[in-house]
């Protein structure tokens, strides 16, 4: 279950990406719900990039925080695949080292 997971996880970027493409497709094609998906996912993107440019001062809407959060985790791991796939190394999260905890 851990393993499918952390596969899903990676892979749902990609997926979404594939999804926007056929929606294109099959929107340039006719298709009445490929199109209300297609300007519902560029309403979504449009809210996402609101988001990004909120000022930090203020805080902000969670109907604008979803879509930014879930937008931006979708590009960040998309950029993450083009990063390793191109060979560069990332460092690697590790715990604090701490002394031994003394029970008593």
């Amino acid at each position: 279950m851990l393993a499918s997971h952390k596969v899903c996880r990676w892979l749902v970027p990609w997926c979404l990406a594939g999804a926007a493409g056929a929606l294109a497709l099959l929107a340039a094609n006719g298709s009445p719900w490929a199109r209300a998906s297609l300007v519902a996912a560029g309403i979504v993107t449009l809210v996402a990039l609101v988001g990004w440019t909120w000022p930090a001062a203020r805080p902000l809407p969670r109907v604008v925080a979803l879509p930014a959060y879930l937008v931006t985790g979708a590009i960040a791991a998309l950029h993450a695949w083009v990063l390793a796939l191109g060979g560069e190394r990332t460092a690697v999260w590790e715990p604090t080292r701490r002394g031994e905890a003394s029970f008593s």
